[in-house]
């Protein structure tokens, strides 16, 4: 890559390009980078340097004629990374109801859903260093690992926050406590984090990747004041920029995508008024609308240090993964069943503390340092008196943190109960352009940012729901904050942004309610991309960087098929360069010749794959999907049984054979081992697998006997190794669709699931526990066995009891049975692929629909009380069977997590878990329905000598004894 600095430029310098990049923040970085080792030739322009600049900042300000907004001085700067230099790491990924049209929400309804976005999540976590993708269900619970005083999900589910890592190897706090803030912005403090690793800094993380790219241009202190059209304003042909001192140079590429920011992606857009008074993409007038935020709101607070149960479930967290500590916190959103039910909008509390000492250990820490540095002193003394006098904060923040493996508390002065919400989209609240000119002469916006009574009405009830909570599961309840008392009016004045502009550009399929496509293409404009949190429909809860660098990299895909490759003519648009420039001087560069080596954080590539068995199973399933996903999968060789010949086993699969995994692994270094070997080799082949040290996905079961998975279980955390189970009927399409039904709250809360003999034995216990989602504990079973006429076969019947209240039935599939599964909701119920419910006091029934395309399945469609939901087939060009679409989709997620180092799609904990319920029902089955308990030979975890040892080792080298 070449780094050129306008300013060094030639006056009137013209840029051809394939495409052009507006904005070197998160979003331009994640795009740029897709485009590593293509042939398509891309400059990258950015108004800032590699360090702030004052002067350039000030471009930036704004006119605030609406609710007031934090000072752009300290949410906003214009350097090489962007806003990613300022943030705070924390992340995180709307719901699936946030893309939802919602009856009781106006203007709600994304052109796409979670489905569409959700293959990104993971690759955009990777480039942001983010850890396993615990984001919500099975996993959110492993890191929320609440057993006792649970929240009451038909109000509040636990919500998952990540923080970003910079950097693998210095791991430092970059603010060990929340700030302050400054005048006008007393709630962007709430951003900061305690005890978490300094955020990516996209310039300084990935400008020298780009470096190695001969297709790539960076062009620094360059800001677009112009976008260059054709006549009539319907095809982009580039982009003026210049800088302070005067300097103007022209981008012409028949590509152009803007990620300049939440407001200055609209203030571009109307500002480019050459060819239309209304600005580029405004026919509808619809750019800049729809302006939202995140208004927080303080609902109750401790002075002092509070509850330490409460801030321990909604504190940090701890996981580490491959010597990568990542940092974890929890907050509390309002159901989705609530949200219907009362009209609610989308909301959660999380806390914050504020203060300025550390926990106990950090405190004795900091103290005995001082005085091995500079001795006692009365002031020392009078620090070491008081650390001494309280022995029990000192040896609890201790264990914790080194017994435990999980931060210590701090000592806050104040902890803060604190609620976001989602905003109404409204056309009203707005970016306009000023009369206020900068010093390049664009105008400055004007934010008009409004906010709505229904965000003041949803944050009131949020409040009282998570009053009512906190007292029903006996938390010392925190002070309630006067400000619902005081009226919206006074609320309202008192609220301002936490810097997340979103939607004045946003997503829509009708152009007269938003401004950019589906594909982020501006409605009317070829060639014109918008990315960025400005394209979103609706603002939902939560940060939205990961959201936004998701959306990015999903517009990455879509434009490696839209880009032309083709040298642009050397054409200025209508009217010739502006301000009296001359004409321009045309540069040229020579196409890609990149290296295509270099490894890009989120980039996907073909993964090496090995196969272990060559049965029916592998022939029938793994190997047509494998070979229909050949541009995601390369088959490098297999292992047949120990009875079939190389030379047969590969004319039977067309797949180079080896005699053993042990060959096979040293001569392709694969990177995944699928495994699937006859019933009565499973047991035994598990460890051998394991100590070949490559990624694993087991055909099910992943253990007949549970205690020999047990043990494997064991062999393989302490490994350290990713093994997954190719558990493909959850992942079958209509399951995919309930799924989907559930997450969007349309079933109210499910509280009970049946497989009356569809799916045999762990297929359908699997199946099932992922209907019934995340935050439940399996308690007891009970199990009956009835004989079958035909075979002498016998067939369990059996239910699994949770401590919620929730049940589980099980009829394992036999031959001839046709078989049904039964969803029961609060609210709606689903017999097989047929919707049951309630609407305006009648009866509504719907059954799914497939929609095939040349005899392929295109969708499944479901017509519900609010509309149509629709789950679109990933694979449709493929023709895969809806079997294999399992397999694929789990082969797909494996990929993610061999690539991107994130949970597998159904790790090897969980097929045990099916095995072990299945081993439960024969349990009790044999002792006429007796219960059984669950989970089966639990052990105590009990502190042993030797971790006392270790511990009290720790604390003293940490005291420096």
């Amino acid at each position: 890559m070449s780094i050129e600095d306008l300013r060094d430029l030639p006056q009137g310098t013209a840029f051809p390009a394939d495409l052009c990049i507006v904005g070197a923040g998160v979003a331009g970085f994640a795009i740029a980078l897709q485009f590593i080792g293509t042939d398509v030739r891309v400059v990258m322009v950015e108004s800032g340097g590699h360090e702030p600049d004052a002067a350039i900042d000030e471009l930036s300000e704004i006119e605030s004629t609406g609710t007031r907004r934090a000072p752009q001085s300290e949410t906003r700067t214009r350097v090489v990374g962007g806003t990613s230099s300022l943030w705070s790491g924390r992340c995180g990924v709307f719901d699936p109801i946030d893309y939802a049209a919602r009856p009781w929400v106006p203007y709600t309804g994304w052109p796409i859903s979670e489905q569409d976005v959700q293959p990104y999540y993971d690759r955009a976590g990777a480039m942001l260093g983010l850890g396993p993708s615990n984001y919500r269900g099975a996993p959110a619970d492993a890191i929320d690992a609440v057993r006792d005083r649970p929240w009451d999900r038909s109000v509040f589910e636990p919500v998952v926050f990540q923080f970003s890592v910079h950097d693998r190897d210095h791991q430092e706090v970059l603010r060990p406590f929340v700030a302050d803030g400054v005048d006008g912005a007393e709630h962007i403090g709430v951003l900061q984090h305690a005890g978490a690793p300094k955020p990516t800094h996209f310039g300084e993380a990935y400008s020298s990747l780009l470096e190695s790219a001969a297709n790539i241009t960076l062009l620094t202190n360059a800001t677009a004041t112009e976008l260059v059209t054709d006549v009539d304003g319907g095809r982009v042909s580039g982009v003026e920029v210049a800088s302070l001192d005067g300097h103007r140079a022209t981008m012409l590429a028949p590509t152009v995508v803007l990620c300049c920011g939440g407001i200055d992606n609209a203030r571009l857009l109307l500002a480019s008024r050459r060819t239309n008074a209304g600005g580029v993409g405004n026919r509808h007038d619809t750019v800049g609308r729809f302006l939202t935020d995140h208004p927080f709101t303080e609902i109750a607070s401790y002075h002092g240090e509070g509850s330490t149960a409460l801030r321990r479930r909604l504190g940090h967290r701890w996981l580490a993964r491959d010597g990568v500590r990542h940092v974890y916190s929890m907050g509390a959103r309002l159901s989705t069943e609530r949200q219907r039910a009362e009209g609610l909008l989308n909301g959660a509390v999380h806390i914050v503390e504020r203060g300025s000492k550390g926990s106990a250990l950090r405190e004795a820490k900091e103290i005995v340092d001082e005085v091995r540095r500079h001795g006692i002193d009365p002031g020392r003394a009078v620090s070491l008196a008081r650390v001494a006098a309280r022995p029990d904060k000192l040896g609890h923040a201790a264990y914790e943190r080194y017994v435990l493996n999980r931060p210590s508390l701090a000592q806050p002065d104040r902890v803060q109960f604190g609620c976001v919400v989602e905003q109404v989209p409204d056309p009203d609240s707005r970016v306009t352009l000023s009369s206020q000119l900068d010093r390049l002469g664009m105008p400055r916006a004007n934010v008009c940012w409004m906010i709505a009574d229904d965000e003041f009405e949803s944050m009131v009830r949020i409040a009282e729901l998570f009053e009512a909570e906190l007292r029903r599961l006996g938390f010392e309840l925190p002070d309630q904050t006067p400000w619902r008392e005081r009226g919206v009016h006074t609320w309202r004045a008192s609220v301002h942004d936490m810097a997340h502009p979103m939607g004045a550009t946003r997503m829509s399929t009708d152009p007269r309610n938003g401004v950019v496509d589906r594909n982020c293409q501006v409605h009317g404009v070829d060639g014109l991309f918008v990315a960025g949190s400005s394209v979103f429909t609706t603002s939902g809860y939560m940060n939205p960087t990961l959201m936004l660098l998701a959306l990015s990299l999903r517009l990455a895909d879509h434009l490696q098929n839209v880009v032309r490759s083709d040298r642009p003519s050397v054409v200025v648009g209508a009217g010739g360069p502006s301000n009296g420039a001359s004409a321009p001087i045309e540069t040229t560069f020579d196409a890609a010749t990149a290296a295509t080596d270099v490894v890009v954080p989120g980039a996907l590539r073909v993964l090496r794959v090995g196969i272990v068995g060559a049965g029916a199973r592998v022939r029938g399933s793994h190997l047509p999907v494998l070979r229909a996903l050949h541009d995601e999968f390369d088959v490098v060789g297999i292992v047949g049984g120990p009875n079939s010949g190389l030379g047969e086993v590969e004319e039977r699969t067309g797949v180079r054979a080896f005699a053993s995994a042990v060959e096979l692994v040293a001569a392709t270094k694969p990177d995944l081992l699928i495994v699937a070997v006859t019933i009565g080799a499973v047991d035994d082949t598990v460890p051998q697998m394991v100590d070949l040290g490559v990624p694993l996905l087991f055909e099910t079961p992943f253990s007949w006997n549970v205690r020999t998975g047990r043990a494997s279980l064991d062999r393989i955390r302490s490994a350290g190794r990713l093994v997954a189970v190719c558990e493909q009927t959850p992942f079958l399409p209509i399951e995919q669709l309930r799924q989907q039904l559930i997450e969007l709250g349309l079933l109210g809360r499910v509280h009970l699931v049946q497989n009356d003999g569809a799916y045999y034995d762990h297929h359908g216990i699997g199946a099932l526990r992922r209907l019934l989602g995340g935050g439940r504990r399996p308690v007891r079973v009970v199990a009956t066995r009835t004989d079958l006429a035909s075979g002498g076969d016998n067939q369990l019947t059996g239910t699994v009891f949770y401590d919620d209240g929730a049940t589980l039935h099980h009829r394992s599939a036999h031959a001839g049975s046709p078989g049904t599964v039964t969803i029961q909701g609060s609210t709606a119920y689903m017999i097989d692929d047929t919707l049951f419910a309630v609407h305006d006091e009648e009866r509504f029934e719907s059954t799914t629909k497939r929609e095939m395309v040349d005899g392929r399945l295109a969708a499944l469609v479901l017509r519900t009380p609010d509309g149509e939901v629709r789950w679109a087939n990933p694979f449709a060009d493929h023709g895969l069977d809806d079997d294999q679409i399992g397999v694929a989709t789990v082969l797909r997620g494996m990929r993610d997590a061999v690539l991107f180092d994130v949970d597998p799609p159904y790790p090897a904990a969980e097929g045990l878990l099916d095995m072990d319920m299945i081993t439960a029902f024969g349990y009790s089955a044999d002792r006429d329905a007796a219960p059984i308990a669950l989970p089966r030979n639990a052990r105590l975890e009990r502190l042993k000598v030797a971790d006392l040892s270790e511990f009290t080792s720790k604390l003293r080298s940490r005291l420096g004894r």
